[in-house]
């Protein structure tokens, strides 16, 4: 059973730094006085969402795919580079088990400054008929994004129903 997917970058916002002649490494100075450090503060997921990610050309040829979207943000701009990992199950009912180990997606960069990115999205792109995901049938998926530092964010929850098998919208 082989699971294909293709990790995203979807959306990236940048903060405006100003310069401050400042040899020192970049701190967050938008934040109303406080200084706070690239580091440390857990990025939030504010919006996970299922679609028809159409067919994609993999090794083994072509599948409909799921496509799983997050929109996440991280007040001490540490999305410069993400990552996220995600989880399923079949049952849709609010809760995902994240106990086990989930399928990782590849780091993507989102911006080329450290502490420059407070705001971005990530999607996965999985195979349907895979062996894994069968075509036509709700699915309830999870994911934890990562930020540039590895700090982990909340578990975003959000359920679909996977495309046809010949990658049309499922019903």
């Amino acid at each position: 059973m082989m699971t294909y997917f293709l990790a995203l970058a979807l959306v990236a916002c940048s903060s405006e730094k100003e310069d401050t002649g400042s040899d020192a490494p970049p701190i967050n100075q938008d934040s109303g006085g406080e200084v706070t450090e690239c580091t440390g503060t857990a990025p939030t997921i504010t919006e996970l969402r299922v679609s028809n990610g159409g067919v994609m050309t993999f090794d083994e040829g072509d599948f409909p795919t799921v496509l799983v979207e997050i929109d996440v943000e991280d007040p001490d701009l540490d999305l410069a580079r993400m990552r996220a990992d995600i989880w399923w199950d079949e049952v849709v009912d609010g809760v995902v088990d994240t106990s086990a180990a989930g399928l990782n997606g590849d780091w993507v960069q989102l911006g080329e400054e450290p502490c420059t990115v407070d705001l971005g999205g990530y999607g996965l792109r999985l195979a349907v008929g895979d062996g894994r995901f069968e075509p036509a049938t709700p699915y309830e998926f999870a994911m934890i994004a990562y930020d540039a530092h590895e700090v982990a964010s909340n578990v975003g929850i959000g359920a679909g129903r996977t495309p046809n098998a010949d990658g049309s919208d499922a019903r």
